[in-house]
């Protein structure tokens, strides 16, 4: 009996010593493999930068740098900004305020600048600068000239230049009225129907 005792107490032991073996070499392993896992994979940041997309509202700030108005309205993201981050917004605009500097086109804005950039909303200001050239329409009224806007019914000045002083031709022409183009144009015409 007693070399049954002596014989499980060796299997007990000898169970006890691959128990522990095998647990420490699962360790090491476990180890290993972390630390190999760790080196495969790449660190990624998890703060996205934001990007102009379809769910942003797009608000367009006019100015008009002659009467110094400025209106706003929403509409779609243009396609020609789509995706891009805030950096490349302003170098997108920085691009088109170069490319446009000294630009007398009355029809597109002459700069436009990033005003707020949000992952709700983006607004963007287009200054449009150019002075228009206005029109100006001559007639007689009331025994002198007198100058109205374009729309021949606001008055603009009265002249105080009596039409009776002035030859037939430029009395049928006044009669009739007409057109100056400019505000250079029309001191010029002045000049010469008050002399």
């Amino acid at each position: 009996m007693k070399r049954r005792y002596l014989y499980v107490s060796i299997f007990f032991v000898f169970g006890m010593l691959m128990t522990l073996l095998f647990f420490h070499s699962y360790r090491s392993y476990k180890k290993e493999h972390q630390n190999a896992v760790k080196n495969r994979v790449n660190p990624v940041d998890t703060v996205k930068e934001i990007r102009t997309n379809t769910s942003m509202k797009y608000i367009v700030e006019v100015y008009e740098g002659v009467t110094g108005v400025i209106t706003r309205e929403e509409s779609t993201i243009p396609a020609e900004i789509a995706g891009k981050t805030r950096e490349e917004l302003e170098q997108y605009f920085a691009d088109y305020n170069e490319a446009h500097e000294g630009e007398t086109n009355k029809e597109i804005p002459q700069q436009k600048e990033l005003i707020s950039f949000s992952k709700d909303q983006i607004v963007v200001r287009e200054n449009y600068l150019v002075e228009e050239e206005r029109s100006f329409f001559l007639k007689a009224e009331e025994g002198q000239v007198v100058v109205y806007h374009e729309d021949q019914k606001t008055p603009y000045e009265y002249t105080g230049i009596p039409v009776d002083s002035l030859p037939e031709e430029e009395k049928k022409k006044l009669e009739q009225g007409f057109f100056v183009k400019d505000e250079e144009e029309l001191y010029s015409m002045l000049e010469n129907l008050s002399s």
